[in-house]
């Protein structure tokens, strides 16, 4: 009889062990959903370095879980890139909008952190700049939507940007 009792215990801690591996394996099984991303589509963004205080930035871009410098020692009055746009991907939308596209702008030499990463707001396949200011000694942004609606036959679209802090407004 009581070889009986030791066997039957046995035999409970037996199945006991079957059911809690059963049960990490239906748990493990559970998170097979794949994760769903956002539809993505392509923007254009040009920055200015404006900002008289810092002699050279590095610009990151943070979007999608990754971050990257794009760009190295940006010199004053400068631009990246050079010419042109850089070309993103950003969520996909119908109008402007936080994309997940985050710059954040450091001391080329120090590399400490200049300004407080922003969020962009993009168009979809639209151009965006960014101008890099001095706003009371620190870095600040200026973002500013591209317009290139075609002109009139016979005349041209030009901008100004005045990105100067000792000169608020100009003529």
């Amino acid at each position: 009889q009581r070889i009986a009792m030791l066997q039957l215990k046995k035999q409970d801690r037996t199945y006991a062990w079957v059911a809690v591996a059963m049960l990490l394996l239906i748990f493990a099984g559970c998170d097979n959903t794949p994760e769903i991303e956002p539809p993505r589509e392509r923007s254009f963004l040009s920055v200015i370095h404006a900002f008289e205080g810092i002699t050279s930035i590095d610009i990151d871009l943070e979007s999608f879980g990754e971050r990257k410098t794009v760009a190295e020692a940006v010199t004053f009055n400068n631009s990246w890139p050079q010419s042109g746009y850089a070309s993103l991907l950003s969520e996909a939308g119908s109008g402007p909008q936080d994309t997940g596209v985050v710059i954040i702008l450091k001391d080329w030499r120090s590399k400490d952190q200049i300004s407080p990463a922003r969020v962009l707001s993009l168009f979809p396949g639209g151009r965006t700049t960014v101008g890099i200011i001095d706003s009371f000694g620190r870095a600040d942004l200026v973002q500013i939507q591209d317009d290139f609606e075609t002109p009139e036959s016979g005349r041209s679209n030009l901008r100004f940007m005045n990105l100067c802090h000792l000169f608020p407004a100009v003529d």
